[in-house]
């Protein structure tokens, strides 16, 4: 009998394990090689609505023209984000029922996780912004000045379901149930080792693909470093998430909860002055 539930155990951690990897492996594979595969189609399918060349919607240094670039992004992230998250619910399906299990029977732990989350958040929020001001930061980072330029486009409605609730609900299940499961099972690290890898992973992906375009151009180590000096605030609210799903006890609803709501407040912020977006 014992042995018998002791390689039950077993099977159940192991097929943990898989999920985890699966749901990495996912988001790697849907975010950054089938994405480029999307827009494609994407700039295709704008070049026929408009009824021209695709070579003609570039400028004389090789940029898409504006109206296709917003085009082109706000589908293409709507889209991605819509087909990595059916792909990881599937995968994190048992993961979710547990978490959703827990809020529902514990509904009074569950709104304190909440309260003491977005206090906690918050808090995080004004020592990132201290930071900043001591260490001279100034102007937005690619990826924010992106999100600002896309939430004032025609496609605003696509923006906001795609920052408001397709992508809390795939970074959370990847930054910190997948991650976090994987290497809390598959090494002894100390869970603030987790919590800082996670945040480092999460503020890091925010920045590869403007690092890239930056390398592409020709721009240098300097430009690199002057992009990446604005990874702090994403490090220090990955860190903050992180630690908040360790101490709402792994519940992944209650940072998806405060994830969603930072967006929220972020992206009214934006549309009412953009100066002011966070």
């Amino acid at each position: 009998m014992n042995a018998d539930y002791t390689n039950q155990s077993h099977n159940q951690i192991d097929g943990s394990n898989n999920r985890s990897l699966a749901i990495l492996l996912t988001y790697v594979i849907i975010f950054f090689f089938a994405g480029t595969i999307v827009a494609s189609v994407i700039l295709f399918l704008y070049a026929n609505i408009k009824n021209v060349d695709p070579k003609l919607l570039y400028d004389l240094e090789g940029n898409l023209i504006k109206d296709a670039e917003l085009f082109v992004g706000s589908i293409t992230n709507f889209s991605v984000y819509i087909i990595g998250l059916v792909i990881i619910l599937l995968l994190a399906k048992p993961f979710l029922i547990q978490d959703l299990h827990h809020s529902r029977y514990n509904t009074k732990k569950f709104f304190i996780f909440i309260g003491q989350g977005i206090l906690i958040y918050y808090l995080g929020n004004v020592i990132s912004n201290i930071l900043s001001e001591l260490i001279g930061l100034t102007g937005d980072s690619e990826n924010q000045k992106t999100i600002v330029e896309l939430l004032q486009s025609k496609y605003v409605v696509l923006v906001l379901l795609t920052t408001i609730i397709l992508a809390p609900l795939v970074e959370e299940i990847v930054f910190r149930k997948a991650l976090f499961d994987l290497f809390s099972r598959k090494t002894k690290f100390h869970p603030i080792a987790i919590i800082i890898f996670s945040g480092l992973c999460f503020a890091l992906i925010h920045f590869v693909i403007a690092i890239f375009e930056i390398l592409i151009d020709g721009q240098g180590l300097m430009a690199v470093l002057s992009e990446l000096i604005h990874i702090i605030p994403y490090f220090i609210s990955g860190i903050i998430l992180g630690y908040i799903y360790e101490k709402s006890e792994r519940n992944i609803v209650v940072p998806i909860i405060i994830h969603m709501l930072n967006n929220i407040l972020s992206a009214v912020l934006i549309l009412l002055s953009p100066e002011l977006g966070l």
